[in-house]
């Protein structure tokens, strides 16, 4: 609703892997998903794709990979294994989709992984 009217955004909620974009957005987020990609470096491409140059991605979860890996191993079954790999798996995960990290941070009050397409 607070976006609505606006020219200059458009906003798609999809499962990454029904999505197709090609090079149509300026911006996506992962907004406490990302560990629940399957195949993480799939979905790193896939979204590098949708983007255009110098595109941004985001990552961001509201508690640190040490809160939530073990909150989901605790979990059961259902999501144990959904895990945020650690900080330089990420990087190499980004950087083989062709994004440079800009900012890494992951504490006590949350995880942020902000990527540039080049």
């Amino acid at each position: 609703k607070r976006l609505e009217g606006r020219s200059n955004v458009a906003l798609s909620c999809s499962r990454i892997e029904d999505l197709v974009a090609d090079r149509e957005f300026d911006l996506v987020v992962c907004h406490q998903v990302f560990p629940h990609f399957e195949d993480k470096a799939e979905a790193v491409a896939n979204m590098a794709r949708m983007l255009r140059p110098n595109g941004r991605l985001v990552v961001f979860h509201f508690k640190g990979s040490s809160h939530i890996n073990d909150v989901h191993r605790k979990a059961g079954m259902v999501i144990e294994k959904d895990l945020l790999p650690p900080e330089k798996e990420m990087k190499k995960i980004f950087r083989e989709a062709g994004f440079v990290v800009q900012k890494f941070t992951d504490d006590d009050d949350g995880y942020l992984l902000s990527a540039e397409l080049i």
